[in-house]
Parts: structure tokens; sequence; C-alpha cells
């Protein structure tokens, strides 16, 4: 069990630097860069088809996650357990209303074109960025789970004493 722990651990790690360094790379670097090139209307034509992908990433994210807090589900305190849980809750569902509100605004651009687009935007933007509070959260309160010994300022432990950290 030791290993497949280790494994899960590993993707669901991998999974989650793919996911948030795509988010802010393409929102911090690329999308400025296209929009200097090809304008703004262009830039949105791509966009679209990116964030696809970034959400597709997202969906095996927190699936990987998933399954990993159903293998940690004894490895922590209660309290740490329940805090994980609702951020990868609130990331997952934050996931959902983005997927949502991208087949809308696709509706939207297609039936209106930008007219009116800039408040399902904003929203979708707003929604982005709490996701990506949530999973930053999941990985801290990660790290504070798989980090044995006393807490080292920030506060209680979370580990159960019959806690075993990997090798």
């Amino acid at each position: 069990m030791v290993l497949v722990q280790f494994w899960v651990r590993f993707l669901a790690i991998v999974a989650m630097s793919v996911w948030l360094g795509g988010f802010m790379f393409y929102g911090g670097v690329v999308v400025a860069i296209l929009e200097r090139a090809l304008g703004r209307l262009d830039a949105g034509t791509i966009t679209r088809d990116v964030t696809d992908v970034l959400n597709g990433i997202g969906v095996v994210t927190v699936a990987v996650w998933w399954v990993m807090l159903g293998i940690e589900r004894r490895d922590s305190t209660r309290a740490c357990r329940l805090a994980r849980t609702g951020a990868l809750t609130f990331s997952s569902l934050s996931l959902l209303a983005l997927l949502i509100l991208h087949v809308l605004m696709d509706h939207h651009l297609d039936r209106h074109g930008l007219d009116g687009f800039r408040p399902w935007h904003r929203g979708y933007l707003m929604t982005s960025t709490a996701g990506w509070v949530a999973n930053l959260a999941c990985v801290g309160l990660s790290l504070r789970i798989w980090t044995p010994g006393p807490p080292v300022a920030i506060g209680r432990p979370c580990q159960e004493r019959h806690h075993r950290a990997l090798p």
C-alpha cells in the first residue's frame, strides 16, 4: 500500500503542477502576447480552445486528488482531513462551474459576439482565481499532512500518532 500511496501522491503533485502551472503561464504570459500580436478578438478564438485543454487537465487532476484523499483518509487528524476535503470540494465545484460557464460563453459568442460578453468573462476569471486559491490550499494542506513530527510555526500537527511517513 505504501508504494501505491507514493505513486498516487506523485501523480497528484505532477497533475496539480501541470494544471496550476499551465493556468498561471497561459493567463499571465501567453494571453498578453496573443492579444498584442493578434488583437483581442483573434486571441480569444485561440483562448477558447486552450481553456478547453486546461479544463480537461483540471478534470484529470481533481480525479487523481480524490483518489489520493480516499487512500489517505486515515493518515491525518479530522480537522486536517476536513480542511483538505473542503478545499478539494471547492476546487471541484469551481471546475464544474468553469465547464458550464465555458459552454454558456461559447454559445453567447456564437450568437451575440462580444456584445455583453464582458460580465461572463469576468465571472469566468473570478471563478478560475477562486479555484486556483483552493488548489493552492490543497497543496499546502497536503504538505502539512505529509510532514512528520511536531508542528513548526504552522499550528497543530495534522497526523495521527499511528501515521507512518513514506520512506
